[in-house]
């Protein structure tokens, strides 16, 4: 999808770093897409991003150009699994700033799977923004982002 239309359309980001849960993060794609959310994959440093099965995914952008993305129209931030990935974006001071934009603007989080304690011990997670965040858990990946978008459709 264009980014130019997806300025314009409430949005999903999807965060992912080398080594990210590619077969959870395809299965985020493809549902959001289907229930009409804009999704804008980024990736931490570069648009090509090898998952932990060795499969290359194109991002739309990197952490960088997230300007390039309407924040205030962004309904959720999902950070991909893995606690490799998920350290290499929760040590990065722009995902903290990217955090606090979409949660100031009223957006929520989600953690997908072996991420949430690394967000915990990064301390991203703020008591004042709590009921803004969602961990996955043990749940099925389907099942979590058909949770997601109920939450996103309700607001």
């Amino acid at each position: 999808m264009h980014l130019a239309k997806q300025k314009r359309s409430p949005h999903v980001l999807i965060l992912t770093a080398p080594y990210f849960d590619e077969t959870a993060v395809v299965t985020c794609v493809s549902m959001l897409r289907k229930a009409g959310y804009a999704v804008v994959l980024v990736n931490n440093r570069s648009v090509m991003a090898i998952g932990t099965y060795g499969i290359t995914i194109q991002a739309d952008i990197t952490l960088g150009q997230t300007e390039q993305v309407a924040i205030d129209r962004c309904k959720l931030l999902i950070i991909a699994g893995g606690q490799k990935p998920a350290a290499k974006n929760l040590s990065d001071p722009r995902t903290h700033q990217l955090i606090k934009q979409i949660l100031e603007s009223g957006g929520a989080i989600a953690i997908m799977t072996n991420a949430y304690a690394v967000a915990v011990e990064t301390g991203v997670l703020t008591e004042e923004y709590a009921h803004h965040i969602y961990k996955q858990g043990q749940q099925e990946t389907a099942v979590f982002v058909q949770q997601l978008i109920n939450l996103i459709t309700a607001v």
